[in-house]
């Protein structure tokens, strides 16, 4: 199965790289007792939505998978903003407004969305795996942006630049800041 994924996964736009610090996590205000929570609903909620993935993955159009994984997102953004770890919050509210848009049927459930959210949720294991351990985690602008791209209906580009920027950016400029994400639409819901 694993391989089939690879096979799957290489026609598509290689998914965005957002690598990560070394060092140890340091977060003013962290509460140990709230991270540890924190990672331990992350961790289970994350499993949970292995199983809807799959749903998904054999069938795109499976309301019901859309509706749990929405379900587990928000979970997971609201934790993880309560705790004070922006990055995973942002990460998965850009993931939770894809799924709205699918799940709204605003547009169709496309096979590059599927492979970008299992690997979506890939990072975000890896982000609270990494929190547990008391790891740094960095802001994963590269994903977000991808999700929100795909929310957007826009095509996804892959590590390339028009010619001007290039040329424009000179060799000690600060990289860009990272895409802030976008709101979701709401149907009645609160935060």
């Amino acid at each position: 199965a694993k391989a089939e994924k690879e096979i799957a996964a290489s026609a598509f736009p290689p998914f965005p790289d957002d690598a990560q610090p070394e060092g140890d996590l340091d977060i003013p205000g962290l509460d140990p007792e709230l991270v540890e929570l924190f990672t331990e609903e992350g961790s289970e909620l994350l499993d949970a939505s292995d199983g809807a993935l799959a749903a998904l993955r054999a069938a795109p159009g499976d309301a019901e998978a859309v509706r749990e994984l929405q379900r587990n997102l928000h979970t997971l953004k609201g934790g993880a903003r309560v705790v004070g770890i922006a990055s995973v919050g942002d990460l998965a509210h850009a993931m939770e407004t894809l799924l709205e848009k699918i799940g709204d049927a605003r547009r169709a459930l496309e096979p590059v969305e599927v492979d970008s959210l299992e690997r979506g949720f890939d990072r975000l294991h890896d982000m609270v795996e990494r929190i547990r351990q008391g790891r740094a985690v960095a802001a994963p602008a590269n994903a977000i942006e991808r999700f929100n791209a795909l929310a957007d209906g826009r095509s996804i580009v892959v590590g390339t630049k028009p010619a001007r920027e290039e040329k424009a950016k000179k060799p000690d400029e600060p990289a860009a800041p990272a895409p802030a994400p976008r709101e979701a639409p709401r149907l009645g819901e609160t935060e």
